[in-house]
């Protein structure tokens, strides 16, 4: 091997490293479960984790129905809670408003009035 050959692999591996160190972005991912134990509730769930493109795991539990799913970000965790919750509220206490679709983004406040 020549000198040339052994400057060129010393500046090839340490820009690989370099490479590594700024281009690699692990960001933390948070396991989300939930419970729901009426079917209504669970399958709206996975409606918006369908529709958002969420991958999710389902299995039947004693209590209900229990989704897992991978939320890569906050705001992508509050807006699928916030969809869900949303559908909820408006199925259990605003009966007389349309209930929302599970691609419909969440509001930023609810209330029963017309």
């Amino acid at each position: 091997m020549n000198y040339w050959s052994i400057i060129f692999v010393c500046v090839f591996v340490s820009q690989v490293e370099a490479y590594a160190e700024t281009e690699i972005d692990i960001q933390p991912s948070m396991y989300i479960g939930a419970t729901h134990p009426d079917k209504v509730s669970s399958d709206f769930l996975k409606k918006v984790l369908f529709a958002m493109e969420i991958k999710f795991t389902a299995t039947q539990t004693p209590s209900g129905e229990h989704i897992e799913w991978e939320s890569i970000s906050e705001s992508q965790y509050e807006e699928l809670t916030n969809r869900v919750s949303q559908y909820i509220f408006i199925k259990d206490v605003c009966k007389s408003k349309t209930l929302p679709s599970a691609k419909d983004s969440a509001k930023k406040e609810l209330s029963c009035k017309k």
